[in-house]
């Protein structure tokens, strides 16, 4: 009996792990020849989205949605620290500027187009 294969297009996606497809949009940002600042500026904005995902649902594209986005935009309109984790800035008790937070949302609109274009989601799903 032939093995039947499914098309690229017509796979299920919905469980492709985030951190999987965050390791592919780097490589592919690498491969575009996007710089090595402009790599690493969507990786850290999109692992901290990813991370704080993971605290509500396991970290997969089916959880890519507008809703967990705009929770993820009002949790980092209201958190009251930023500069954690930062090597040459100590944290400091103070909301994120509007720009920083745009910041966030510009990297994940990109990382839904890349989706998009790539064929992990589908034309009619709801793109950010």
């Amino acid at each position: 009996m032939a093995k039947k294969h499914t098309r690229w297009h017509q796979m299920d996606k919905a469980n492709t792990p985030l951190p999987q497809l965050l390791h592919h949009f780097e490589v592919a940002n690498q491969t575009e020849g996007k710089s090595p600042h402009t790599v690493s500026w969507y990786t850290r904005r999109l692992t901290v989205f990813v991370r704080w995902l993971a605290q509500e649902h396991p970290s997969l594209l089916r959880h890519f949605t507008k809703e967990t986005v705009r929770g993820f935009i009002v949790y980092l309109q209201t958190k009251s620290t930023k500069f954690e984790n930062n090597q040459f800035t100590p944290t400091k008790s103070a909301k994120l500027s509007s720009h920083t937070v745009n910041g966030y949302v510009r990297a994940l609109r990109g990382f839904s187009s890349w989706l998009y274009r790539e064929e992990y989601t589908k034309p009619t799903s709801s793109r950010i």
